[in-house]
């Protein structure tokens, strides 16, 4: 048991499909922060089931979501009783998975603030006695996703019971798991099928503990929970783990039971104790509850669905936890001082009159409207759309008015071109002249949100892999894409793809360098453009690429200063850059802004930039000063890797564009300042380019026709370019 950062688990391996649980949920902090994680970035499907009462809450929150239900499906769960409380997770390839199991929501909070307790289990396909839970441990865990279905309603828990099936159409070797006679150390415990309180008392069969530590935030009111387990063991001394002014623990109750009882106090202001744990002591075991269950009757005892591990483990561990900032304090009940945070409770968002339960649209456009007209017949009805940050929808269609259930539409060809990112959807019920408008919905995206088709499209799998490594074959690709499925699916795909960081300085210098000639963004012929109908949103598609890639590589790669992230530098370096060079020549981005992010990733390769609003190293001047004992290796991998050659290409682009002389070669002076950045470098290195390599490596510049290329050998004879 390790103090750790949750974000760790989701760089630990790639996953091909994830399924999660939660309470609450934060679309915004997944988005930026797990989507782009080494285990979801590339998972071909992602599914999250969460409560259904803090869905219908986001939902009328004007959350700027900008992928859920068309990257990942989120699915509302309403049980009869209680809320939705499970945070227990799985990502799954074909090695094998992980199963996480926790307190923590996906939420912000719960990923980086809070004080939590998950536990992270690897299943190995191959060695299965690397596996730790008995039996079956993923086929445990989809039958436990399986289970929670019976409380979803619509086409989110309709795709969902399908998306589980296909699990083990993808995995084979889930059907052949740890056998069932490995000695049970942990195993998966929910509470859908009986409480979860019942599996301590089944592992301690009949033996009293002699102690029950408790950490949990919630408690009952009247401390019922803490009846039942005085009952169940009156011998036992009970101990119980909270913080003040975060905790409802009542605790001047505590004295009103006549049993062994014992109070701490976790001292850490700083960070909210959300973590739950059941610990049974018996001799030096310990039979353990952790993960979302808090110390209360609707959580142990039924109502809520609830999941935790059930681990049976040595005292000691149980007793290392509680270290650096989880040390316990012993403090009197009447000098604890209670917080005013109640534990979840049923968020009840439906209209008595109209409920929208779901929206999808389908692989061939049509719309599906599931929804209750409760006792009431309305004038009129209609569904409104809304893309991501509209204040208005951009379609709305009339229903018929005795309608109830079930409306499926087919829309127009307009109307899917314009489909991008997160839909909502509304539903309004006229009556007299009174609108009933209910909380509304997102948009299942069918078509979008298996992220990398399977079989018979192993090449475009490929490219795509390609470009999310390297960058390579990115114009070429989106010029495809936009001629299949037009420019909002070149945005979306923009708008996903983060070109992998890699940085192998580990193991000190090992330079692994090829020879770069072949250019990394480009196809062998010059593309054949596409005209969008929508420039404004393509542009900022382009210019997010573009910043989000300065910011996460570029800069991060120059700060370092390490040698061994040149190739992956000179991949964005080069693909962003090619990618602005080419949509300015077609009118789509505007001169000045392309010229001021060329210069800008010239500026964090060569010398950096130093400002009162930021600051930077340069990539160029930190390598020097991190090899400063070793010149003749980085002149060695910078001729390999044609680093001045590709510096000067990137400042004559940026010449061409601010010159806006398509037609003749710019003056070499234009851009002066940062002709001098590169020249700069030039003598740190000790280096300076030829026309002969400049010719090797223009060659494969294909964005550029015969006509084009020659002008530029053209500039490149002129002086200071040939040594």
């Amino acid at each position: 048991m390790i103090q750790t950062d949750f974000h760790l688990v989701f760089e630990r391996r790639e996953s091909e499909f994830a399924v999660f649980s939660t309470y609450d949920f934060d679309p915004i902090y997944f988005e930026h922060r797990f989507l782009r994680s080494s285990a979801l970035s590339n998972a071909r499907r992602i599914l999250i089931f969460m409560d259904s009462g803090c869905y219908a809450q986001l939902a009328l929150s004007n959350i700027q979501a900008k992928h859920l239900n068309e990257r990942y499906l989120l699915v509302p769960v309403r049980p009869p009783r209680g809320v939705f409380h499970p945070k227990f997770g799985m990502l799954i390839n074909s090695d094998g998975a992980e199963i996480i199991c926790g307190s923590n929501n996906i939420t912000q909070a719960g990923s980086t603030h809070n004080i939590e307790l998950f536990s992270v289990i690897g299943v190995d396909a191959i060695d299965k006695d690397k596996s730790i839970l008995q039996g079956r441990p993923v086929s445990n865990g989809l039958s436990f996703f399986q289970a929670c279905l019976q409380y979803t309603k619509g086409s989110s828990g309709k795709m969902a019971k399908d998306w589980l099936k296909d699990i083990q159409n993808w995995f084979s070797w889930i059907d052949y798991e740890e056998r069932s006679d490995v000695p049970q150390t942990i195993s998966l415990v929910h509470s859908i099928q009986s409480p979860i309180w019942n599996w301590l008392i089944e592992q301690t069969r009949g033996r009293a503990p002699s102690r029950l530590l408790i950490l949990s935030p919630f408690y009952d009111s009247d401390l019922r929970m803490l009846s039942v387990a005085i009952k169940a063991w009156p011998k036992c001394r009970f101990e119980i783990a909270a913080q003040q002014r975060r905790s409802n623990l009542p605790a001047r109750l505590i004295k009103s039971f006549k049993s062994n009882i014992r109070l701490f106090e976790i001292e850490n202001e700083n960070r909210r104790l959300h973590a739950k744990l059941l610990a049974a002591f018996l001799g030096k075991q310990a039979f353990c509850l952790a993960g979302s269950a808090n110390f209360t009757t609707a959580a142990l005892l039924g109502g809520n669905v609830e999941a935790c591990l059930g681990i049976r483990t040595k005292e000691e561990d149980i007793e290392a936890l509680f270290e650096k900032g989880m040390e316990l304090k012993a403090i009197d009940p009447e000098d604890f001082e209670s917080g005013e945070e109640d534990e979840p409770k049923i968020r009840d968002n439906e209209s008595k009159l109209l409920h929208l339960i779901s929206a999808l649209i389908d692989e061939k456009g049509h719309l599906l409207i599931h929804f209750e007209v409760r006792g009431l017949h309305f004038d009129q009805l209609t569904v409104e759309l809304y893309r991501r940050g509209d204040p208005k929808p951009f379609r709305s269609i009339s229903m018929p008015s005795d309608q109830n259930e079930f409306f499926l539409v087919s829309l127009d060809k307009q109307t899917q071109s314009e489909l991008m990112d997160a839909l909502q959807c509304y539903i309004l019920g006229l009556k007299k002249g009174r609108i009933e408008r209910r909380a509304p919905c997102w948009v299942i995206q069918e078509a979008r949100l298996t992220y990398v088709p399977s079989a018979g499209k192993s090449s475009k799998n490929d490219k795509e892999r390609d470009i999310k490594e390297t960058g390579r074959g990115l114009i070429s690709y989106i010029e495809d894409l936009a001629s299949r499925e037009g420019e909002n699916a070149v945005i979306t795909f923009l708008n996903n793809l983060t070109i992998q960081f890699r940085d192998e300085c580990s193991g000190g210098i090992s330079i692994g360098t090829r020879l770069r000639i072949k250019d990394p963004s480009l196809p062998d012929t010059k593309p054949n453009w596409f005209t969008p109908r929508n420039k404004a949103n393509l542009e900022k598609a382009i210019f997010d690429f573009v910043d989000r890639h300065h910011s996460n590589n570029l800069k991060r790669h120059a700060n370092r200063g390490n040698i061994n992230g040149l190739d992956n530098f000179l991949d964005v370096f080069i693909t962003t850059n090619k990618l602005m060079f080419l949509y300015y020549q077609r009118m789509i981005l505007p001169q000045c802004f392309v010229v001021d992010k060329i210069c800008t990733s010239i500026n964090i390769f060569t010398v950096g930039y130093e400002s009162s609003e930021e600051e930077w190293g340069g990539y160029i001047k930190n390598i020097v000063k991190n090899l400063e004992g070793n010149k003749s290796l980085i002149r060695k991998t910078f001729q390999e890797e044609y680093v001045f050659e590709h510096l000067y290409i990137a400042l004559l682009m940026a010449q061409i564009v601010r010159s806006e002389q398509d037609q003749k070669i710019p003056p070499p002076n234009l851009l002066g300042m940062m002709a001098g950045r590169i020249e700069e470098a030039l003598k740190m290195v000790g280096l300076a380019p030829t026309l002969a390599r400049f010719r090797e490596i223009l060659r494969e510049y294909s964005i550029i026709d015969d006509e084009e290329h020659s002008r530029w050998l053209r500039y490149f004879k002129q002086e200071p370019f040939i040594s």
